[in-house]
This record gives C-alpha cells, structure tokens and sequence, in this order.
C-alpha cells in the first residue's frame, strides 16, 4: 500500500515545468510586494529584506499548494497549479499606487482533473463538490498550520523573531486573500459549492486575522466562535429564505 502511495506521489504530485516556472513567476511577485516597504536608499537591506521576503513566500505558496496536491491524491484527482495574472497585475498596480501600502497576494489559482482509475472504489465515480471544495480548503488550511508552528516556535524559543512573526501574519493573509469568492481562485470554488460553508471558512479566517493583526488574541476557538457567528447570520438573513425555511 505505501509503495502504491509513493507511485502516486512521484507521478501525479511534482509541479509541471509550467506550474514551476509560474510558481517562481507568482513567488518573486509577492516577495516583492511584501519587502516594498523597506528603505531603498540602503542597498544591502533591500537586498536582504526581499531574499527573507522570498523566503516566506516561496514556504507560503508551496504549503497551500502542496496541501492541495496532498488531498488530491486522497479523493483521485489530479491538481495544477496556475498564475492569476489578473491577480499579478493587481498586486504589482496597487504596489505602485499606494507606495505599499497596501497589499495584495492572490496570485495563483488551482485547476483539477479527474484521476478515473484512482476514482475506482469510491460512492460516484466523479469527485463530488463536496469532496472538491474540502481539495480546495487544503490549501489556506495548510497556510494556517505553518502560520501556526511560526507563532508556536515563536512563543517558545524565539520570543519576539521578527522573521517568525512575518512568517505568521502573510501565511494568514495568503490564506484569507485566496478565500475571496473570485474565480480562480480557491474561495469562488467554494462559494459556488456552499454559501453557508464559504461564510463560516471566511468568517473564521477573517475574524482570527482581526483577533491576531489588532488584538493580540491567537485563539483557534474565538475565530471559530466568530466563523460560527458569521454562518448563523448568513443563515437567517440569506440562505433560510431561499430553501424555504
């Protein structure tokens, strides 16, 4: 069964020629934008400010893909990674006209193709929308782990790293930016197969950004809490009507 597994790993899991050389397209942009606010007067700290800069967002994009690839391998579909160029120019835009002030990283979508001899064995032949929007969540669920261990090893043997803090906030933004319901990227997907899902994801994603970004407060519970409390008011206000209730 492992040697199965591994079979599968080494076939479908490696990125394309194409998925590296827009990964590396989609990483460098975003690095780019992230260390925008460094003082370009000093060459060496710009230098050094965009190679940490690329760092995180080189670990940042493989951890939201990587986890996607993962859960394809479960569910038998095979996943591709794609540049939003769309995506690209808007950060790059906004970049320029608010001086980096304000930031943008969606930049990569996720395409997927049906793996009919791995589908043997499951309910229905095709993947489900269920089975595909949790494929799809993989990704910013992955970003929150690794934003996770950050503030983890953060608090334990590096109080204060600026560099693990970084880390941890653009894992959370990367997260929370690709859940916008806006085609391709993950959140539309979700959107499409769930409102009531899509809500309660985004409304946890968003309410421990806010906790974390403005009040200190790295609580998995409370973000759930808020999430729970987004889904109930999308509920009654949107989603009771239209099915009837």
């Amino acid at each position: 069964m492992l040697h199965d597994y591994k079979d599968k790993y080494e076939k479908y899991f490696p990125f394309t020629q194409e998925e590296k050389k827009g990964f590396w397209i989609a990483a460098v942009a975003m690095a780019v934008i992230l260390a925008s606010t460094v003082d370009f007067d000093n060459v060496a700290g710009a230098v050094w400010n965009l190679m940490v800069a690329g760092l995180i967002t080189v670990s940042a994009l493989y951890a939201h893909h990587a986890g996607q690839r993962l859960w394809g391998l479960r569910v038998g579909v095979q996943v591709k990674q794609e540049v939003w160029w769309y995506g690209l120019l808007i950060g790059i835009a906004l970049l320029i006209i608010t001086r980096g002030n304000i930031k943008f990283f969606a930049m990569t979508g996720t395409t997927m193709i049906t793996l009919k001899s791995h589908r043997l064995g499951f309910y229905r032949y095709h993947p489900m929308f269920t089975q595909l929007s949790r494929l799809l969540l993989a990704g910013p669920m992955f970003n929150v782990f690794l934003a996770g261990i950050a503030k983890t090893v953060e608090w334990v043997l590096l109080p204060g790293n600026a560099f693990l803090q970084d880390v941890f906030l653009f894992n959370l933004l990367f997260a929370l930016y690709n859940m916008f319901p806006i085609p391709p990227l993950d959140g539309s997907k979700v959107f499409f197969e769930s409102r009531l899902l899509y809500s309660f994801v985004a409304g946890t994603l968003l309410g421990y950004v806010i906790l974390a970004a403005f009040f200190g407060i790295y609580s998995y519970l409370w973000a759930l809490i808020i999430g729970g409390v987004c889904w109930l008011t999308f509920y009654f206000a949107f989603e009771k009507e239209y099915r009837g209730g």
